[in-house]
Parts: C-alpha cells; sequence; structure tokens
C-alpha cells in the first residue's frame, strides 16, 4: 500500500511543478509584450 507522506509527496511536486510552470508563462508572456511596447514589430 502506498503511505499517506507517499502521497503528500507526490501532491506537493505535482503543486510546485504546477505553480513553477504558470509563473514561468506569466514571465514569458510579460516579456513578449515588453519586447513589442519596446520595439515594436
Amino acid at each position: 500500500m502506498v503511505t499517506t507522506s507517499a502521497l503528500i509527496a507526490v501532491a506537493s511536486v505535482l503543486t510546485a511543478f504546477r505553480i513553477t510552470q504558470s509563473i514561468g508563462y506569466s514571465v514569458c508572456v510579460g516579456l513578449m509584450a515588453l519586447e513589442q511596447s519596446v520595439q515594436p514589430i
């Protein structure tokens, strides 16, 4: 059987990955918008 601590560890890793992914996405969008505002194409 899977222990509770293993489930908590997996859940925390998945949550951290989602948070990192969303932060990275926001940073990429912000940088793209900044580049377009500074140097319009």
